[in-house]
């Protein structure tokens, strides 16, 4: 399994533990097209805040290292990173690569 695959993988456990804090989400379909921010988001903000300390959590336990996925430069990006699942996982698998992380 590839490192974005991998990823991913942790990612659709964050945003169902996310959609499942939603209110009136409980049925959406998490897939790489599942919207994260904007105003057609599938997620409120606090399900935002659980996608990303769950993300978080979960590539530290995976992977050893710890990364922050929120930062000035990334919610300052006109074309953000948390457009959708599949955005967000590419972004995480670059940080993952830039501390030595690579597909194993």
């Amino acid at each position: 399994m590839s490192l974005n695959e991998r990823v991913y993988k942790i990612l659709v456990e964050a945003a169902t533990d996310a959609v499942q804090g939603s209110p009136g989400q409980e049925e959406t379909s998490i897939g790489p097209d599942l919207l994260l921010v904007g105003k057609d988001s599938q997620l409120d903000s606090l399900g935002l805040v659980i996608l990303i300390v769950t993300a978080e959590t979960k590539i530290q336990d995976e992977f050893g290292v710890s990364i922050a996925l929120v930062d000035g430069a990334v919610m300052d990006n006109q074309e953000s990173k948390f457009q959708t699942l599949e955005n967000l996982a590419e972004h995480v698998t670059e940080l993952l690569k830039a501390q030595g992380i690579d597909d194993q």
